[in-house]
C-alpha cells in the first residue's frame, strides 16, 4: 500500500511525498519516475542474489584478505612461534564461538551480527604491521588480536550463513 501527498509547484510539476512499501520517497518534478525507480531498487535489494553479492563481497574483504596476510606471517617477516600462537587462539576462538553465537545472533539480529564479523578484522592485520617493524615490545599484540578475529570472525561466519540460508530463491521455496 502507498499513502501519497502531493502538491503542484509554480512549474507544473509534482512535489510531495509517497510512502511505498513502508519507505518514505521524496520526490521532485518527476514524480512518478521516482517512485519507479524506487520500487525497482527495492526489488532488487530483495533478491537472494544481492543477498549473495554482499555476502561474497564481504567474505572476499575480511577473511580473503586475512587468508593473503596471513599465508606468509607479515610477508615472512613475523616470528615463526609468535605467529602459530596467534593462529593456535585464533582458530580455538572460532571453534569454541561458533557454538555461542548463534545464541547471539538470535537475540541481537543477523545485520548487527555481520557487522561485528567484518569489523574486528583490523586489529590482526594492524598486529601484523608492528610485528614487521621489528618491536619486541608488542609481542602480545598478535596473540591478543588473534582472540579478538576470532570472535569476530565467528559472527562473520555465523551471520554470513544465516543470510544465506535464509534467502532462498522463490521458486525453490515450499
Amino acid at each position: 500500500m502507498s499513502n501519497s501527498s502531493f502538491k503542484s509547484d509554480e512549474k507544473g510539476g509534482l512535489k510531495g511525498s509517497v510512502q511505498a512499501q513502508g519507505i518514505p520517497v521524496l520526490l521532485e518534478n518527476d514524480g512518478v519516475q521516482n517512485i519507479l525507480e524506487t520500487r525497482f531498487l527495492l526489488e532488487v535489494f530483495k533478491r537472494p542474489m544481492f543477498a549473495a553479492f554482499l555476502v561474497g563481497v564481504t567474505a572476499f574483504a575480511c577473511p580473503g584478505m586475512f587468508s593473503a596476510l596471513n599465508g606468509l606471517g607479515a610477508g615472512g617477516t613475523a616470528e615463526p612461534t609468535i605467529s602459530n600462537i596467534s593462529n593456535a587462539v585464533t582458530f580455538g576462538t572460532i571453534a569454541v564461538g561458533g557454538f555461542l553465537t548463534g545464541t547471539i545472533t538470535n537475540q541481537t539480529g543477523v545485520k548487527e551480527s555481520l557487522l561485528i564479523g567484518a569489523g574486528f578484522y583490523s586489529p590482526y592485520a594492524a598486529a601484523l604491521y608492528i610485528s614487521t617493524q621489528g618491536n619486541s615490545n608488542y609481542k602480545w599484540f598478535m596473540p591478543v588480536s588473534g582472540f579478538i578475529l576470532g570472535v569476530s570472525a565467528a559472527f562473520f561466519w555465523i551471520a554470513s550463513s544465516g543470510i544465506l540460508l535464509g534467502y532462498g530463491l522463490s521458486n525453490c521455496q515450499r
